[in-house]
């Protein structure tokens, strides 16, 4: 019995050692748990503001936070994917984690949209993406958009224009604004309801009457992954109108004034509540002055008549600093009864002045233009020159009564005019009238040109040749649309004529000119943070900024395009 006894408590103690020893090897391992607290269901963000996300976590240093769309059911939208949203620290307990905007992702693009979503928290401490530690939000919670706000006019506040230009706060993820004004005082009368991708609209001429109240309201308009709309109205701003009191007076010339056909002078005048003025010139040699007749335009107490039989000089021209620099032309002819009318460009033309007395044109000394050394001079009236040849490449002629020197290209003995800054290595053929970058010196050598022709040219000078953006070879229709050293095809006629192209600036070029462009065949629509990848006439959605950057593919080789041509390139598959 005791033996047994004996042999019971040794077997005990044994297995007491072997199972101690078996539990302290337990309570060294740390447990790991993840669990996300919210948003866990229910909850409702705003893009652009700051959001919360907050978790509890035991033995683990790093998360990742993920987000993807869902619909109505819970179930994920495959066109938006799983979007990387921050790398963070992840400590024992309870952590939080503030996304400033909720809206830009951990690359650095805005790409969230309104609609119903969920956030994946994940244990990031061996960097590894496919770690099987994670957890979900339990239910979707919804992401709205803000309301928009006024910048002008603000509520309350008076505009001193008939034709103010309503402009509001933009929207993080709103794709477009409905807008819609109203007369308050006859219980708020419908004046104007559209829509805009712009963030504002100016008010057309006839709408709005001085003195009057007016409210307007303005709606953010954005669409979920899932292809359901959103919107956010603000409860809406009122103006009044009250128009300041308007003046114009001419100052010069105002009488007596002499002035020259090709000399340059001031037309000068004092103004107050006049936005842009009309500058009329009036021939009163013949002794005759006429009154014109016209009509009172809606909604205005009084009109001012264009000024009758007066030539119109200048429009549009701001009425401050109060100053119009007019250089006479040597085509005009002497006048010695003239006249200055200057009129504002509102509807009804009101203010409108006129000279005083009469004021003198003459015409200027016949000119006769030559050479001194390398400068262009008046042989008529400079006292000391040497008359020489032009220098080559140049000649000089008379404009608005001045001898200028202009560049004569067809003096030039060169096959092509090929032209470049002092400081940079690009060199451009001047084809009718615009640059044509040479994209390589093996196009430069194809094209057989001499680098002895290439002229070195001013900042000032390079910037009179638009560059070219548009070209083509001879023998092929296809038109290109140059940009960043790329070339992408424009697909059809309806997406040249969306950018408002013109067909007479298409440019041809060599074959071998287009083979040294690069492609530019990494597209997104604008505003937009979708990456398409056209392969084969295809767009293929690249899913994720990690599968871009795995692709090697260029950030900085991504083309904003607008949403017909974006529609142009049939679907392919997406880029995994």
């Amino acid at each position: 019995m005791k033996k047994y006894i004996f042999i019971s408590l040794i077997s005990i103690g044994v297995f007491a050692i072997i199972f101690g020893g078996f539990n302290i090897s337990k309570a060294q391992e740390t447990p790991k748990s993840l669990t996300l607290t919210s948003p866990n269901g229910g909850e409702v963000w705003i893009l652009g503001k700051p959001c919360d996300i907050i978790w509890q976590s035991e033995g683990i240093s790093k998360a990742y936070i993920w987000i993807t769309a869902v619909d109505v059911n819970g179930k994920e939208v495959p066109t938006f994917g799983l979007g990387l949203v921050a790398y963070v620290d992840s400590v024992n307990g309870a952590n939080k984690w503030t996304w400033s905007d909720c809206q830009t992702g951990y690359h650095g693009i805005a790409w969230m949209q309104p609609g119903y979503y969920k956030v994946k928290i994940q244990n990031a401490s061996n960097n590894d993406s496919n770690d099987p530690l994670y957890d979900w939000s339990d239910s979707f919670f919804s992401v709205g958009l803000q309301k928009p706000s006024a910048v002008y006019p603000l509520n309350n506040s008076t505009v001193n224009t008939l034709t103010p230009t309503l402009e509001w706060s933009s929207v993080p993820g709103a794709t477009e604004y409905w807008y819609r004004l109203f007369e308050t005082a006859n219980g708020s009368t419908l004046l104007i309801e559209n829509k805009t991708t712009s963030t504002k609209f100016a008010v057309p001429s006839g709408k709005l009457q001085d003195g009057k109240r007016y409210r307007w309201r303005v709606g953010a308009y954005g669409t979920s992954p899932d292809g359901r709309q959103y919107r956010a109205w603000a409860s809406g701003w009122e103006f009044d109108v009250k128009l300041s009191p308007k003046s114009l007076t001419l100052t010069s010339p105002n009488g007596g004034e002499k002035w020259k056909t090709g000399e340059t002078y001031n037309i000068t005048w004092n103004s107050s509540g006049v936005e842009k003025v009309k500058i009329y010139l009036g021939n009163f040699d013949s002794g005759i002055e006429c009154v014109n007749v016209c009509g009172v335009p809606s909604g205005y107490g009084e009109v001012c008549c264009d000024p009758c039989g007066y030539q119109l000089i200048a429009t549009d021209v701001s009425a401050s600093p109060s100053k119009y620099s007019w250089t006479i032309p040597s085509t005009q002819a002497a006048v010695s009864k003239a006249k200055i009318a200057i009129q504002s460009t509102a509807t009804n033309g009101c203010p409108l002045d006129y000279g005083d007395n009469y004021f003198s044109i003459a015409a200027a000394t016949p000119i006769n233009c030559g050479w001194c050394g390398r400068d262009c001079v008046n042989l008529t009236s400079d006292m000391a020159y040497i008359a020489l040849a032009p220098p080559i490449g140049y000649k000089c002629l008379e404009e608005n009564g001045k001898c200028v020197k202009k560049e004569e290209e067809i003096m030039k003995k060169v096959k092509e005019i090929l032209i470049k800054l002092p400081d940079k290595p690009e060199v451009y053929r001047i084809v009718h009238g615009k640059r044509v970058h040479i994209p390589t010196i093996a196009a430069f050598n194809d094209l057989k040109l001499d680098w002895k022709d290439v002229v070195e040219v001013s900042s000032a000078e390079i910037v009179k040749y638009p560059l070219a953006n548009l070209i083509k070879l001879s023998d092929d229709p296809k038109v290109y649309v140059v940009g960043k050293g790329l070339v992408r095809h424009v697909p059809n006629p309806e997406v040249f004529n969306s950018y408002n192209f013109s067909w007479g600036d298409i440019i041809t070029i060599s074959p071998t000119e287009l083979k040294e462009y690069g492609q530019a065949n990494l597209i997104r629509g604008i505003g937009e943070a979708k990456v398409h990848l056209i392969e084969n006439g295809k767009k293929r959605w690249v899913e994720t900024a990690e599968i871009f950057t795995k692709k090697s593919y260029d950030w900085l080789k991504i083309v904003e395009i607008n949403e017909i041509e974006l529609k142009a390139y049939p679907t392919g598959s997406n880029i995994k």
